[in-house]
């Protein structure tokens, strides 16, 4: 449902009541939008929308700015290595007697010369499969052509996709991936100190970040990571204002019975809290445990008892 359908269901039965009251249909049905979202966020409901987080934090950095529509995050982040000073691309022709090989850089990460490369193959564009080789050759990081001096006698044709990086290729091409567990600081000066399994001062500043905190706008994390990362995840998203009539009423459909009635209700009325009012919590319970019961109502076979199946 739009909100131009909302509001075509509710113009009929309220007439000019928006302007009696000074409480306009936007105004009310983002207010029926505040009480859904909360009570789906107070049970932790797989109906809450979610956003995809992406924050690059550079080597020796510990904090970022979150996304405005940040709320809370509903399972724990991870973060993600991000290598530099490597090249992708094909193969333009290969000597396996003076090992010669000519590649179309097409994709590139870093601005350094090196005399150190390793060689993988790739099976697709963007995923290691393995180390094949490696050059001593001097070469700048960058896109397009690049010679470079490889072991003869290697299994390269003209066309294969590689990869020419400074470091030994992990087992992805998405690098190191570790999820980090949550700590609690007792104040804002906190974040400036290295937190800990006993959240104290520990001397040990960089490595591989473990624990992540969040203050007011800003995600911090610990150990200070030695190479840039991206902190990963999902988050829930706090929804939008409902102020044109080409947006879509929230939830697919399986509140909008809340959405119309108590618009009527909080326009009729004047309601300004319509959580205070028995004839809206009345429906809100009606329509909304409805809803949000049929879909806890299976519980698993196995293990239901266990709390990490449930988080």
């Amino acid at each position: 449902m739009l909100m131009s359908d909302l509001i075509m269901a509710v113009l009929p039965r309220v007439g000019d009541m928006e302007k009696a009251n000074g409480i306009t249909i936007y105004r009310a049905a983002t207010s029926v939008q505040s009480v859904v979202f909360k009570n789906l966020l107070n049970r932790k409901s797989d109906l809450l929308a979610t956003g995809s987080l992406s924050l690059q934090i550079p080597a020796f950095g510990y904090s970022a700015t979150l996304p405005t529509d940040f709320l809370s995050f509903p399972t724990r982040p991870y973060y993600e290595e991000l290598y530099t000073n490597w090249m992708a691309g094909t193969v333009t022709s290969y000597d396996d007697e003076t090992g010669e090989l000519v590649m179309s850089i097409t994709n590139a990460s870093g601005e350094d010369t090196l005399d150190d490369w390793v060689v993988s193959s790739a099976g697709v564009p963007g995923v290691f499969a393995e180390n094949i080789g490696t050059s001593s050759s001097s070469v700048a990081v960058g896109t397009g052509a690049k010679t470079f001096t490889v072991e003869t006698g290697l299994s390269i044709t003209a066309g294969d996709y590689l990869i020419i990086s400074a470091e030994n290729s992990p087992e992805g091409w998405e690098g190191v991936r570790l999820k980090m567990e949550p700590s609690y600081l007792n104040n804002d000066d906190d974040k400036d100190v290295l937190w800990w399994e006993d959240y104290s001062a520990n001397t040990y500043d960089t490595g591989t970040p473990a624990r992540f905190q969040i203050l007011a706008d800003t995600i911090y994390i610990r150990p200070k990571p030695i190479v840039d990362v991206l902190v990963r995840g999902v988050y829930n998203q706090a929804p939008s204002a409902l102020t044109l009539p080409t947006q879509t009423v929230p939830w697919n459909g399986k509140f909008d019975e809340i959405f119309i009635e108590g618009v009527v209700l909080i326009l009729t009325l004047g309601l300004s809290i319509p959580e205070g009012n028995p004839a809206f919590l009345a429906l809100f319970e009606r329509e909304f445990s409805t809803v949000m019961n049929s879909r806890a109502a299976l519980l698993p076979k196995k293990h239901r008892l266990r709390h990490s199946d449930f988080m």
